[in-house]
């Protein structure tokens, strides 16, 4: 495996946990992983109904297998069948759709993250003004409620530009339609790289690296290393399986080759077949982040385990899954192109590859420690919402519950004491709201992660070193 040399302040990998497959690599199964306890190692019946689907298995019938980051480029991507494309105009997200998230069920989520960066933003301690630069903005909801909620605060003054990176003409139009109370302040731009590498601001992304295309791999006891599956024909030959590649994994980049490079104690004990998802995209578009951005805050919000613990002896089929109709899809190559298809982040790569290019890692919190730490933090600031009716009570239901749409195992709900959730509320004095906090959060959920680059002090705001 080749790559870049490891810097000798990087995060520490796999080692860590050498002690806990000891303990626990023949524990079972979780019980409400359903579509994980289900297994993915065989496909099935696979029912072929989409014209993703039935490219893809035109193009493996014809080259043979192919790995799974392909498939599953495919499946989302393909410009005229794949699942995303195809629904440019007709939104999977919400009720209506597949699956929801902290955006769509309300306002609430953006106006919380509006007050962190409402601080932030007065406190910035560069010669320029920042700019608030959001990749992955999707149908542009999360910029309106932090925009909106920012001229609530007066804090529109302190970004110079509100910066979507947009490579889809057809979403920058839906973005640029929702947005046009907010036209003085937001600007489109196709590619990350036309940052230029000298912008100051705050970098935001928001189930963005959940969504790209992975590979997933299986370890191969008899060479004592990785190997990976591929999505080939089926028995039938008119439908797609698994397929087991008996060779070693090579040619990953260097960030995730160090960290597969398993030490020795777990390398005894980790089961034949066991499998986890890899993605050299997210890696690769970190990379590009972290030196299209001169100096400044990124803020990566998505699923996955925290830093450090990202085998799961629990999850011997890894995290990869589908989402159709608001139900988890036990067999992500099922119909392709008619599903979500996700996987769980790996912070830990993320983290190495932007130390790399000269960040810093600060934390990784998870949602309910991040927005109820927020609400304390802003306990004189009255924060006004909009939204009435159902679409707040299930923002406040769904922030309450994680469980419903994040994996996290605890609790966040706040509400003036005493007042009707129709009427109009705000974030005041500690006595107006109540915050319950429950225990024993799960190590997969929403994770909010933050990294910092560049000297950043009063006399101004260096490039990020090289």
């Amino acid at each position: 495996m080749q790559g870049t040399p490891c810097p000798q302040n990087a995060t520490v990998r796999a080692g860590t946990q050498a002690h806990l497959w000891r303990q626990n690599f023949e524990c079972e199964v979780d019980p409400g992983d359903e579509f994980l306890a289900n297994g993915l190692g065989a496909a099935g019946n696979v029912v072929l109904v989409t014209n993703s689907a039935q490219n893809l298995l035109d193009s493996v019938r014809q080259s043979g297998p192919m790995r799974f980051d392909s498939f599953m480029r495919t499946a989302l991507y393909d410009p005229d069948s794949g699942y995303y494309e195809r629904h440019l105009s007709l939104d999977p997200v919400g009720k209506s759709g597949d699956f929801i998230t902290s955006v769509s069920v309300g306002p609430t989520f953006g106006r919380l993250l509006a007050l962190w960066l409402s601080q932030s933003l007065k406190s910035w301690p560069g010669r320029k003004i920042p700019c608030l630069i959001e990749a992955g903005s999707h149908n542009g909801q999360l910029a309106l409620d932090i925009l909106q909620a920012l001229s609530d605060l007066n804090g529109l003054d302190h970004i110079h530009r509100y910066l979507i990176v947009e490579p889809s003409a057809i979403r920058r139009d839906i973005q640029y339609s929702r947005l046009q109370a907010f036209h003085d302040k937001v600007e489109w731009m196709k590619d990350i790289h036309d940052l230029g590498g000298q912008m100051e601001g705050i970098f935001l992304s928001n189930e963005l690296y959940d969504a790209m295309p992975v590979r997933r791999l299986y370890w191969n006891r008899n060479l004592d290393n990785w190997s990976e599956w591929y999505v080939g024909v089926d028995q039938t030959g008119s439908g797609l399986d698994w397929h087991r590649s008996s060779a070693p994994v090579l040619d990953v980049p260097r960030v995730i080759a160090d960290r597969l490079n398993l030490p020795s104690g777990v390398r005894q004990v980790i089961p034949d077949g066991f499998t986890i998802e890899v993605s050299p995209d997210a890696v690769e578009y970190h990379r590009k982040i972290s030196e299209s951005i001169g100096c400044g805050t990124m803020l990566t919000i998505d699923y996955g385990p925290l830093p450090g613990h990202w085998l799961i002896p629990s999850r011997p089929q890894g995290s990869l899954r589908g989402f159709r109709k608001h139900h988890h899809e036990t067999n992500v190559l099922n119909s392709p192109g008619s599903m979500d298809i996700t996987a769980d982040v790996c912070f830990d790569d993320l983290i190495y590859v932007a130390q790399i290019h000269g960040w810093t890692h600060h934390s990784c919190k998870s949602q309910n420690h991040f927005l109820t730490n927020i609400l304390q933090a802003n306990s004189g600031i009255s924060l006004r919402v909009r939204h009435s009716g159902p679409r707040r009570m299930a923002g406040g239901f769904s922030l309450s519950f994680p469980r419903h749409f994040s994996g996290i195992n605890s609790r966040f709900w706040f509400n003036p004491a005493g007042s009707d959730l129709s009427h109009e509320f705000g974030v005041g004095d500690a006595d107006e709201f109540q915050i319950f906090c429950g225990e024993g959060i799960e190590s997969r959920g929403l994770q909010f992660f933050f990294q910092s680059g560049g000297q950043v002090s009063q006399a101004g705001c260096a490039q990020v070193p090289r």
